[in-house]
């Protein structure tokens, strides 16, 4: 993805890693997300936060033995490598981007984030296309530089958010998930999913979705 552009994106943690980075089919390096789920609230935390001592007789119970976890957070961690061909066209951008007068945060960590989590044949071609661009490229330019979505992730976002009790889906989210659903390697797209699927009713569904767009937009530092 086209970090910090107004050209083409703007610059936007839960799933296991579903295959091992190198060996996909779609480049000879890459890598996944990997989920990290920690407790945020315990049965304890929740009975104490009032002020009651965690040995009273309303928290006893909830304070002895293991903790029962009432509330989970979750993150993702970016694993593997690096598409060093990727990673060189996505610093050739923010170069061009650069010369326009645009100031761009952490680069070479963002490129090499994304060139971990993009699939290089639409992302190759979209940052070559976005840095043929002149400056001040109109919105229908710049959009025409992006790759068309291929896993089908704001249709999967919308109905998931109904059939979770949402009377419809968030259009902001929808948007963001569709946009970067042309970007990603299809085990990166597919992370979100297996968020939703693997951690049910611990995690919110919503803060499933949002953690994986702050992973791929590298936005979760």
């Amino acid at each position: 993805m086209t970090p910090n552009s107004p050209r083409i994106r703007r610059v936007v943690t839960v799933a296991l890693l579903l295959v091992l980075a190198g060996c996909d089919d779609d480049a000879p390096s890459g890598g996944g997300l990997e989920l990290n789920r920690t407790c945020a609230q315990t049965v304890c935390d929740h009975c104490t936060m009032s002020g009651v001592a965690r040995d009273s007789r309303e928290c006893a119970a909830a304070c002895s033995g293991t903790p029962v976890c009432l509330n989970y957070s979750v993150a993702f961690d970016v694993l593997g490598s690096a598409d060093p061909d990727l990673e060189k066209v996505c610093l050739d951008y923010a170069a061009s981007v650069a010369r326009c007068g645009q100031s761009i945060p952490d680069t070479r960590d963002r490129c090499r984030r994304y060139a971990t989590l993009e699939d290089p044949h639409p992302a190759t071609e979209a940052y070559q296309c976005a840095s043929s661009l002149p400056c001040g490229a109109s919105a229908s330019e710049a959009s025409s530089c992006e790759p068309a979505p291929r896993h089908g992730l704001s249709e999967w976002y919308c109905q998931k958010a109904v059939a979770e009790g949402a009377a419809s889906c968030d259009p902001e989210m929808r948007a963001r998930v569709g946009h970067a659903d042309g970007w990603l390697r299809e085990r990166t797209a597919d992370a979100v999913k297996s968020c939703a699927t693997e951690l049910g009713d611990d995690v919110e569904f919503e803060s499933c979705v949002a953690s994986w767009l702050a992973a791929v937009e590298g936005d979760d530092d």
